[in-house]
């Protein structure tokens, strides 16, 4: 059976996703030809921020962060301190 272009580029978005995936094999998603891959490759969270940082740079990536909805409009956090009755104590 002849594996289609198509089935190469679903396997490495799939790959880039993974969380067994490897710091350097991160590297080398990011960086692939496909955009779809390199997106892929993004979303996963263990992708080295100075990788991150180079996509954003990328004009290609740019133009997909522009298309995409501004859902985190602002973010709060607090640091609470357990009450007497708390299993946290």
């Amino acid at each position: 059976m002849e594996t289609s272009d198509k089935d190469v580029l679903m396997h490495l978005a799939r790959e880039a996703t993974s969380s067994q995936t490897a710091e350097p094999r991160l590297r080398e998603l990011a960086a692939h030809e496909n955009a779809t891959v390199r997106k892929a490759a993004a979303r996963n969270p263990r992708m080295p921020a100075d990788v991150l940082a180079a996509l954003m740079k990328d004009p290609e990536w740019q133009k997909f962060i522009e298309g995409q909805p501004k859902v985190l409009v602002s973010q709060e956090t607090r640091i609470l301190n357990p009450v007497s009755f708390s299993p946290l104590k």
